[in-house]
């Protein structure tokens, strides 16, 4: 509704209803967040095939993330640990365990215009993988990350390293953007979108 409201035309898709060159013609953007379900497998093949195109792509994904995701991701050197970041600090401060805000963004069009930090509920650490035996395409860098230090760690994970923990990532091939990560989809559902500058993120998300 917030992407309608300033002129965007939106419309669902479905993976096996059309084909992958019907929606290259019809998409400028592909929107994917919080997918509640499992991939068919011929929804896996249609993802496949759609991310090897240069058709732009916005995901937005909670644990448990489907295997379909994992592996695709996986291909180009993302990992999706599917463990929780947590603000320690937040529990004197009576705030959920697992909400953070982020105020530290990498520098660029992503980032324009965010001043008042980024709301992530139930956010998943990103890592990338520098094992994949070939050069990442697309390649991926950090977006969003928690601040260095003690009060950040990983959900039921003893020992974890004081981080930065990546949790939003972005992508692009032949110097042309392409792919926007975040380890959670909660922070653009309707929810939480108005909180912090989730609105900003997302419009320079579907901008860039």
């Amino acid at each position: 509704q917030f992407l309608e409201g300033l002129g965007y035309e939106t419309r669902g898709v479905s993976l096996v209803d059309k084909t992958p060159e019907a929606i290259l013609q019809e998409c400028a953007l592909l929107i994917l967040i919080s997918p509640k379900l499992g991939f068919l497998p011929q929804e896996g093949d249609a993802l496949r095939l759609l991310m090897k195109s240069p058709l732009p792509l916005l995901l937005a994904v909670d644990p448990p993330v489907s295997p379909t995701l994992v592996k695709a991701l996986g291909a180009e050197g993302v990992v999706l640990t599917q463990k929780t970041v947590i603000n320690q600090e937040n529990l004197a401060r009576k705030f959920p365990l697992t909400d953070i805000i982020l105020q530290q963004f990498v520098p660029g069009e992503l980032g324009r215009g965010l001043t008042k930090g980024v709301y992530l509920p139930e956010v998943q650490a990103l890592e990338l993988s520098t094992d994949t035996g070939t050069p990442s395409d697309p390649v991926w860098t950090p977006l969003l990350h928690t601040p260095p230090g003690d009060a950040f760690r990983l959900l039921g994970v003893e020992g974890e390293g004081r981080g930065p923990f990546q949790v939003a990532l972005s992508a692009v091939r032949a110097g042309r953007p392409l792919r926007v990560l975040l380890g959670s989809g909660k922070g653009l559902l309707s929810r939480h979108v108005s909180f912090g500058d989730n609105q900003k993120l997302l419009l320079n998300s579907t901008r860039w």
